[in-house]
Formats: structure tokens, C-alpha cells, sequence
């Protein structure tokens, strides 16, 4: 016959309880620390990124020819405006 080992006693709620916390709080803690790793590689990525971007030359678009008129109509008001006021300026002066 084989020996029965002695009945071992029942560990308390509170240890078992601690463990079980432990071990869930360590794992939380190896999850959180590889989503900051993550996360750290991420901004170097969107800085190069945005760096390559900025490197670029500006290109200028074509201004329509609708803004491009009227421009040079405002253009002209304020030259012939300029005008008339240097106008009316010699003429008050010399009288």
C-alpha cells in the first residue's frame, strides 16, 4: 500500500488573494511598459515624417485668372486715386 500524505492545511483567502492581485497588476505592468515603447518609436516616425515634408520647396500655384483681374483693377483704382489726390494737392498749394 502506498503512504497518504498528510492533508496539507487551506492557505488564507487573504494570501491568495494578494497572489492572484500580484500577478494581474505584473502583467498590467508589461503590458503598459510595451505600449510606451510603442509609443515612444511613434513620434520619431511622425517627426521624420513631417521633417521630409518641410524640406520640400513650396510650390506656387496659379492664381485664376478671375483674382488675377481683379487685382489688377484694385491695382489701378489706388494708382489713379494716388493721382487725383496729387492733383488736388498742387492745385490747393499753388493758388
Amino acid at each position: 500500500m502506498t503512504a497518504k500524505n498528510p492533508p496539507k492545511p487551506e492557505e488564507p483567502f487573504l494570501n491568495v488573494f494578494a497572489r492572484k492581485l500580484g500577478r494581474a497588476a505584473g502583467a498590467l505592468t508589461n503590458v503598459a511598459q510595451g505600449l510606451s515603447e510603442n509609443l515612444t518609436a511613434l513620434p520619431q516616425t511622425v517627426s521624420t515624417q513631417l521633417g521630409a515634408a518641410k524640406a520640400e520647396p513650396r510650390v506656387r500655384h496659379r492664381t485664376t485668372g478671375k483674382l488675377l483681374r481683379r487685382r489688377i483693377v484694385l491695382r489701378q483704382r489706388d494708382v489713379f486715386r494716388a493721382l487725383v489726390r496729387e492733383r488736388l494737392l498742387r492745385k490747393n498749394h499753388n493758388v
